[in-house]
């Protein structure tokens, strides 16, 4: 007994020893995915390309027209969800970080009925206060004031946009790399398993005038995964048994690699757009 304790109590301690070093690369891994540096996670493959592109057109006006999961990676109710659908407001995000020296004009077009709408009550109360306020004038004044009563809210042009950016999640492959290692003697069981994804995306910019592409870029970033599980299953004397079992999973936020393969899309977009 004490010889197979001496057996069980070596290969955990090899397996371990695997285990450890696997969770330790997941761990610095983790780490480097949860930056806060958002420098080096926002911006850092397209911020020089975007600042090129639209310091050599007059055209500053830029907006995201849509966002698609084409992966067909995970389909549920006829729509693909193998990431988060922010794929719009993720690229807003690193335009908006690009944006510091105000080379361009970022529009919103996911709101657009919205704001419609708004418009059209801040038009019904500028209307409601006119006719309030023709009706109290003397009859003499009325046809002068008609058209000329200042607006109580201010309402401007909507801008148009010069440039549609479309976006789309092309790709999620899951498992190109799945392995894992384990151990167990009398009773004691340890594994490990380390998997890795990635998400892949493309960008289109269109010339509004003329509908042609002016550039396409492609960005990937991959999702790794790991997991280490131990168990313990002995009988301590008649009657008395012990069992004991733990597992830790680390996990790369699929949002942090959407962010980034966004960005070195957007990158090689604008790159190809000025050259």
């Amino acid at each position: 007994m004490a010889y197979l304790q001496k057996c069980a109590a070596t290969v955990l301690c090899v397996a371990l020893a695997g285990c450890a070093q696997n969770m330790e690369i997941g761990k610095r891994h983790l780490s480097s995915a949860n930056t806060t540096d958002s420098e080096e996670r926002f911006g850092q493959h397209s911020s020089e390309a975007t600042s090129s592109f639209f310091g050599k057109h007059k055209s500053k006006r830029v907006a995201v027209s849509g966002f698609d999961d084409l992966s067909g990676a995970r389909v549920e109710n006829g729509t693909s969800t193998a990431v988060a659908a922010s794929g719009r407001i993720l690229t807003h995000y690193i335009l908006l970080e690009n944006n510091n020296k105000n080379h361009y004009t970022l529009l919103d077009r996911s709101v657009l009925n919205e704001l419609l709408n708004e418009r059209r009550l801040a038009g019904q109360v500028n209307a409601t206060n006119e006719a309030e306020v023709i009706n109290a004038a003397p009859e003499f004044m009325r046809e002068g004031l008609a058209g000329n009563v200042p607006p109580i809210v201010a309402i401007e042009d909507l801008l148009p946009s010069d440039y549609l950016i479309y976006g789309a999640v092309v790709g999620y492959d899951k498992r190109l790399k799945d392995d894992g290692t384990g151990a167990g003697i009398a009773g004691y069981n340890i594994s490990n398993r380390h998997s890795r994804d990635q998400v892949s995306v493309m960008l289109e910019l269109i010339d509004v005038q003329t509908g042609a592409i002016v550039g396409i870029g492609f960005g990937s970033q991959l999702i790794e995964s790991t997991s280490v599980r131990a168990s313990i299953f002995a009988q301590l004397r008649v009657n008395r048994i012990l069992e004991f079992e733990q597992a830790t999973i680390l996990n790369d936020p699929t949002t942090l690699a959407l962010i980034r393969a966004i960005d070195m899309a957007l990158g090689e977009m604008f790159q190809d757009a000025t050259s």
